[in-house]
């Protein structure tokens, strides 16, 4: 049985599985989780199955200011202009920190 291999940007295979596009991805957690977050702000209900974790990778989300930056916690973070390539992870972070995002 041949083997058709897409090779694409990470941040869409999650959609590509979920849409049922293609049968099988390989992505970290952190973009699921994203995808998964940002479906269901859309009012949908995601689906999906984590068939098996691998034995490699990982990954830690980090904040990161500059060294003039005056950062003593989360909530010096209030009112600020942060860029991200995760807003719905990072939302829910802050949510947790009671910063309004």
């Amino acid at each position: 049985m041949p083997i058709d291999i897409l090779r694409v940007r990470d941040d869409d295979i999650p959609g590509l599985v979920m849409d049922g596009v293609v049968d099988l991805g390989i992505i970290g957690e952190n973009v699921l989780e994203e995808e998964l977050l940002n479906r269901r702000a859309q009012g949908e209900d995601p689906r999906y199955f984590t068939l098996r974790r691998l034995d490699f990778g990982g990954c830690r989300l980090s904040l990161a200011t500059s060294l003039d930056s005056e950062y003593s916690g989360p909530q010096s973070l209030q009112d600020s202009r942060i860029a991200t390539s995760y807003p719905h992870l990072l939302k829910q972070y802050l949510d947790k920190q009671g910063v309004r995002f």
